[in-house]
């Protein structure tokens, strides 16, 4: 009965969108914060593929993808694409990424990592970002992964 009521504590205070428990103590992320998403993210068609899910086990040591693809809000993320790019060569493909993105009305999902204190970062998929910006998109698509382990201590 303790427990249980230790639980709804926690999940009373962590309902918050933020973070919650999980059975063994850890915070993950909620599905208010990165909620499922449901054949469109603004606007936008999300297509089924995910595109170099390969980089996955490439950045992280016991990877934790969260299930489905999840809408990714871009409050708090830099919107300035001079912090993500600095070549002629890729403010062109965002560009170019920008215009198939609008034309088609579709996107694939990017893959978005949690660092260990849980603020996002971009996998795979930054050009896609860059367009989407570029488009004064709101929210994205993404497959969501963390470390499933604490790998630092």
């Amino acid at each position: 009965m303790i427990n249980d009521i230790v639980a709804i504590i926690w999940r009373t205070v962590f309902s918050n969108g933020l973070s919650v428990p999980n059975s063994s103590g850890d915070l993950v992320p909620s599905d208010q914060e990165y909620p499922l998403v449901s054949g469109s993210v603004d606007g936008l068609t999300v297509r089924n593929d995910v595109p170099n899910t390969s980089s996955i086990g490439s950045s992280f040591s016991d990877p934790e993808v969260l299930p489905g693809i999840r809408i990714v809000s871009l409050d708090g993320w830099d919107t300035n694409l001079r912090s993500y790019f600095y070549a002629a060569d890729d403010f062109d493909r965002v560009n170019d990424l920008a215009q198939q993105i609008q034309h088609s009305g579709e996107i694939n999902p990017l893959i978005v990592g949690l660092d260990d204190g849980g603020d996002p970062y971009i996998v795979e998929g930054l050009h896609r970002l860059g367009a989407l910006i570029m488009l004064k998109k709101r929210a994205f698509p993404a497959m969501v992964v963390k470390e499933s382990s604490d790998i630092y201590g």
